[in-house]
């Protein structure tokens, strides 16, 4: 295969790849629809979904990355790269929004041209098709949540291009400890403070 074929045979093997996830993930929705699932219902089971494949995948890019987070800081730059590792893109802004003197935590993921959503239309914008994104984050933190000193962490996507808005945008959301809020407040100098906003990317 000359360099020529290696080029386009990635570029049609990244493009199949995204139109297999796609069909797979209109399918479910249709399928849910059509068991006359509401669209709020039919984003939590696109999100069970993800949790379900969350194992696998997090086993996978371990594998591959060979490291996981050491801490809630880590977070924006690993699942940024956890997310091109299995897409091909990155985000284009991560931030995280430090509130309650460290005890509650959002970290935002925003992108713009998202290959998950890119093209496809659900019959209602309450069903996000990255809410399997969103699934598979949370599986991976849920089952981390003791290291961070965290009571609680939730991952959603709370807007989509493929809803009308004009990005999508996952977030995370961390409710630490004592502990866990004394670790973060290190991060920005270790003064309690109401509200601060740290952009990563």
């Amino acid at each position: 295969m000359g360099i020529r074929g290696f080029i386009a045979w990635k570029f049609i093997a990244k493009k199949t790849r995204r139109i297999l996830f796609q069909s797979l993930v209109v399918s479910t929705i249709e399928y849910l629809e059509n068991l006359g699932k509401k669209p709020s219902e039919i984003y939590k089971d696109l999100k069970e979904i993800g949790k379900k494949m969350g194992m696998w995948i997090y086993s996978e890019y371990l594998s591959k990355a060979g490291s996981a987070s050491k801490s809630i800081w880590d977070h924006g730059a690993n699942f940024n790269l956890g997310f091109k590792f299995f897409t091909g893109k990155t985000f284009d802004n991560i931030y995280y929004n430090i509130s309650e003197n460290g005890k509650d935590v959002k970290i935002h993921y925003i992108i713009k041209d998202n290959p998950i959503c890119k093209g496809i239309k659900p019959p209602a914008p309450e069903i996000k098709p990255s809410a399997i994104v969103a699934g598979v984050f949370e599986w991976i933190e849920e089952n981390r949540k003791e290291d961070w000193s965290a009571t609680s962490v939730t991952c959603d996507e709370v807007k989509c291009i493929a809803s009308g808005d004009e990005f999508c945008e996952i977030v995370f959301h961390f409710k630490l400890n004592e502990k866990g809020a004394e670790e973060v407040l290190k991060k920005i100098g270790g003064k309690p403070q109401e509200s601060c906003i740290i952009k990563v990317k």
